[in-house]
């Protein structure tokens, strides 16, 4: 069993149906045992840390892998902390007064008390929506973590900081984030006013119905069974050792042959961000230079753990495939978040436009059923909405009965009829 399928299946004990969450806190914890690489751009340097933004909804399981993600790195010599308080003092330290005997006297000096920042390898916002909507006294907090993901050892990865008393508080940071939280309110406008989103590998998911049951029927099929959460783990330990004991000794390194597979993922993306919304399009393309790093970051990592010095096509083949899959629930995501209108008015305009699609791509072929790739072409124009959001509506319109989807083989059709609107009213 290769490393990341017995990472899979070991995390699904804690989480189950929650195969993103798992691959992007996976390369978390190997961006922290290989930090030393680094993908050198010209005089630009990014170490190979992977900060990672968890947003779910609630009851998906996105706070149980806690104990496992804290048992593993543990085991690797990883200091995983845990954020409770959002303040200067807690990320950056504090001075505390100490008293020391000199020839008989009590002398008082100042010494500083290392904060999480400083102590920490992993640091996990459970609930960290404040990172999203900081108060102003928070402002400069958020300055500083943000600081903390910058290159590590950079000036811009430098914190220095004055206090009134004592030492000042002088480091560079070289922790790693992972961030839980449930979706934030009005998201589009929080991203474009910090950028603080983008620096992170996002997974944004909410749970269909399909999901909810088949947690429902899982949770019923666990009940009173008793599993030996260590198992797995000391195998995941030995490997990742394996894994950090060979990144020390040898530089991975990106040849030019594989510069031509890069372009072509690249472009990819750039079509994917093709929007028709001016203003998601702008804000989709504050994600790229930073999704383009994660794509060189993963290939990276994936090399490692092939225990191979050089990046090959099958490492940016992996990389890609992960990233894709983020950034296009991140579009559906946003644009969703773009609608300030009703949501039951939105969605049975949708509605009626989607059944004006059917009737014009019915027209077209004279088929009861109408092909996925025909009918959505359309729609792109009448909703001005990009492929995977679409699909999103398609699937929520599926599961209401309003659109009834039959598929053979790898073909998939839809079939609408005019009586099913008569339920809504725009």
């Amino acid at each position: 069993m290769d490393i990341t399928t017995l990472y899979d299946a070991v995390f699904k004990r804690w989480s189950f149906n929650n195969p993103m969450y798992s691959k992007a806190s996976f390369h978390t914890l190997i961006g922290q045992i290989i930090k030393e690489q680094t993908v050198n751009k010209g005089a630009v340097k990014v170490d190979a840390r992977i900060n990672t933004a968890i947003l779910q909804d609630s009851g998906s399981g996105k706070s149980t892998p806690s104990d496992f993600i804290t048992k593993l790195g543990e085991g690797l010599g990883l200091r995983i902390r845990t954020v409770d308080e959002f303040t200067d003092a807690s990320l950056l330290g504090t001075i505390e007064e100490v008293y020391e005997n000199v020839e008989g006297e009590l002398v008082k000096d100042y010494a500083v008390n290392p904060g999480l920042l400083e102590t920490s390898d992993i640091l996990h916002w459970d609930e960290g929506s404040t990172l999203f909507n900081p108060k102003p006294h928070q402002i400069s907090t958020l300055n500083f973590l943000q600081k903390a993901l910058n290159p590590i050892g950079s000036q811009s990865n430098h914190i220095y900081k004055k206090l009134a008393r004592g030492p000042e508080i002088n480091i560079y940071p070289t922790c790693s984030i992972l961030l839980t939280t449930y979706y934030p309110e009005n998201i589009v406008a929080k991203v474009a006013a910090t950028g603080f989103l983008q620096r992170l590998l996002v997974v944004p998911r909410r749970l269909s119905t399909n999901d909810r049951e088949l947690n429902a029927y899982h949770d019923i099929e666990v009940l009173g069974v008793e599993i030996d959460f260590e198992e797995g783990i000391g195998m995941l330990i030995d490997r990742l050792s394996e894994v950090r004991n060979f990144s020390t000794g040898e530089k991975i390194k990106f040849t030019p042959t594989i510069k031509p597979v890069l372009k072509n993922k690249v472009t990819g993306f750039l079509n994917l961000i093709k929007t028709p919304n001016e203003r998601i399009s702008r804000l989709l393309h504050t994600f790229l230079p930073r999704y383009q790093n994660f794509l060189y970051l993963l290939s990276m990592h994936h090399a490692s753990l092939r225990l191979d010095s050089v990046v090959k096509t099958q490492d940016v083949r992996y990389a890609n495939d992960l990233i894709e899959n983020l950034f296009t629930s991140i579009i559906s995501w946003l644009e969703s978040d773009t609608e300030l209108a009703d949501i039951p008015k939105r969605e049975q305009l949708y509605l009626h436009k989607m059944f004006e699609a059917y009737k014009q791509t019915q027209e077209e072929t004279n088929d009861e059923f109408v092909q996925s790739s025909k009918f959505v072409k359309i729609l792109e124009h009448k909703l001005s909405l990009t492929k995977p959001t679409i699909y999103s509506y398609i699937n929520m319109f599926v599961d209401r009965g309003f659109i009834e989807k039959k598929k053979q083989g790898r073909s998939v059709s839809y079939k609408m009829e005019r009586n099913t609107l008569r339920k809504t009213r725009v």
